[in-house]
């Protein structure tokens, strides 16, 4: 994500003429894949960003739901708080922290920072690591040490395209180059063919139309069109789809 909204700022200075005529029809063309990457998918997201103001480009390049999407799927729809200033308040006021001075790119890693680590990353491993009587450390996180590389200008975080740039250097001399230099991969599971496959059933049952009136949440036809444009091919939409069937799981462990 860092890398994509440094890219960002390059790709908005191309001409319009050139991203709407050229750059951005080329992109249909991409292979879609439901294994841990989609290179359409991940174009789609990178484009959705791009165009985006610069304070809200974290947000978009991470959520799974865009505000029209939630307008969309919600049964009864607050469209003043769906707009953008207002759903996505907190993160504006992360990136806007300071009055002036950091570049673009350090304000977005102040956000990802507190919001992304905070709400997202921190608490599904502390979550899961408890439930299965695990101690996890994050030894990166010692404050001195966070504090002195939050200072750090962006250029020895990012150099050029390169991620990681000064923590690979320390441990040039430690790790095999293997493992230093390998690509970075998360703990991600093949969710897009889940979806289409072993787990439909499931998201069939948890999606039923006579389920989703009695809850009142969400509009069935909405999402039965996301089911549909996902199962078929035509889109890859893991993310929403999973988001959704992860919040009816727990509403149905709470019986509703």
């Amino acid at each position: 994500h860092y890398i994509a909204f440094k890219i960002a700022e390059w790709y908005n200075a191309i001409p319009g003429i050139l991203r709407r005529g050229v750059i951005e029809p080329l992109t249909r063309l991409l292979p879609a894949s439901a294994g841990y990457i989609n290179p359409r998918l991940a174009v789609e997201t990178f484009l959705r960003g791009a165009h985006a103001p610069a304070w809200e480009r974290v947000q978009t390049l991470l959520t799974p739901f865009t505000p029209e999407m939630q307008a969309e799927l919600l049964a009864r729809p607050d469209h003043d708080f769906l707009r953008r200033e207002n759903l996505f308040a907190p993160t504006r006021e992360q990136f806007e922290h300071w009055p002036a001075g950091p570049s673009p790119l350090a304000r977005a890693f102040h956000v990802y920072a507190r919001q992304f680590m905070l709400d997202d990353i921190l608490v599904k491993v502390d979550r899961c690591s408890m439930l299965h009587s695990l101690e996890v450390r994050a030894p990166f996180l010692d404050k001195d040490f966070a504090e002195y590389v939050a200072r750090l200008p962006i250029r020895h975080k990012l150099h050029g395209f390169q991620r990681k740039y000064l923590l690979k250097k320390a441990f040039t001399d430690v790790l095999p180059p293997e493992i230093l230099h390998r690509n970075k991969r998360g703990f991600q599971i093949p969710v897009a063919a889940w979806l289409r496959g072993r787990m439909r059933p499931l998201m069939e049952e948890l999606f039923a139309p006579e389920r989703l009136r009695a809850q009142g949440l969400f509009r069935p036809e909405a999402v039965r069109s996301l089911v549909d444009a996902h199962c078929s091919g035509k889109a890859d939409l893991r993310k929403p789809l999973w988001t959704l069937l992860v919040l009816q799981l727990w509403l149905r462990a709470r019986g509703m």
